[in-house]
């Protein structure tokens, strides 16, 4: 398994001081997410994405994945959610993902982690069917989706969650979900911060088992079980080594990709820092004493 890490920590840097950030504290990879100030595409045309390649390439940097953006409420880019019950916002999010995809192509990244969106507060009273119309609208976007990605040699990683609102809010969903897709470019991800927050309905080795044949991509944070606090590993109460276990069982051979809060203890950059270095010593160490082993 290889470390990379989300663009996240930096939300107060533009993208080339953020991956300059990044290569900075030994990370040799990067999970670039698509939205203002990093990885918007339509902020990219043809020329500034060669000078990112170029620069990424500088910085000895791989991108492990491009991440949509979950654009929900009132937010900049406006709001993209990909389960709305507004048409208008529907079409905008299929296009977003078609944007993202060619630039994930664009950076000779394999995998475009997706969000399958949100039933917005209200949305249900409006529509009591809205979440079945939903799901049904954001499968076909993603068979859609997913023959784009057959033809730019990508894969799209499905992400559950983060919360009871989200169309896809389980692994559980987001198996069915990649099962009635039925498209060998629409695979899964699994965020093991927001498994730990399901421990009480089932454990996270059990969560592995379930999905390790649609599995891409994994992203990596602590918390305490209660609230989605985006730690670094080793900060809360996931026990790594029996997780790393659990996903080496299976095969997996992909990213690990630390997720941090874009809210790190205040706004100096050192904290920032701090954090990205030990989150992936901390990995690196549970890594090597599991190949030891």
């Amino acid at each position: 398994m290889k470390i990379s890490i989300a663009t996240t920590p930096f939300w107060n840097l533009p993208l080339e001081k953020t991956l300059e950030r990044i290569a900075d504290v030994g990370y040799k990879a990067v999970e670039i997410v698509a939205f203002r100030p990093h990885g918007f595409p339509y902020d990219f045309d043809q020329t500034s994405r060669r000078k990112l390649k170029q620069f990424l390439a500088s910085r000895g940097l791989e991108v492990a994945a491009l991440a949509q953006g979950a654009f929900w409420g009132n937010a900049e880019p406006p709001n993209l959610n990909a389960a709305s019950f507004l048409a208008k916002e529907q079409k905008e999010a299929l296009e977003y993902s078609k944007a993202c995809l060619e630039f994930a192509a664009a950076l000779e990244a394999r995998i475009l982690l997706f969000q399958p969106g949100r039933i917005v507060e209200g949305d249900i009273g409006k529509n009591p069917n809205q979440r079945e119309e939903a799901w049904r609208s954001v499968r076909g976007k993603l068979h859609e989706l997913g023959d784009v990605a057959h033809g730019l040699d990508l894969l799209i990683a499905v992400e559950a969650g983060p919360s009871a609102a989200s169309l896809v809010p389980t692994p559980i969903e987001e198996l069915k979900m990649i099962s009635e897709v039925d498209s060998r470019n629409v695979r899964g991800s699994l965020n093991i911060g927001r498994l730990n927050l399901l421990r009480s309905d089932a454990s996270i080795e059990s969560y592995i088992a379930k999905t390790k044949d649609v599995i891409v991509h994994v992203r990596v944070s602590d918390n305490d079980g209660k609230t989605e606090s985006r730690l670094p590993v080793g900060m809360g109460s996931v026990d790594w080594p029996r997780t790393l276990r659990a996903l080496k069982a299976t095969g997996y051979n992909g990213y690990l990709s630390v997720d941090l809060s874009g809210v790190v203890h205040g706004t100096r950059d050192s904290f920032r820092e701090s954090y990205c270095l030990t989150a992936r010593e901390n990995l690196e160490r549970t890594l090597l004493d599991i190949e030891a082993r």
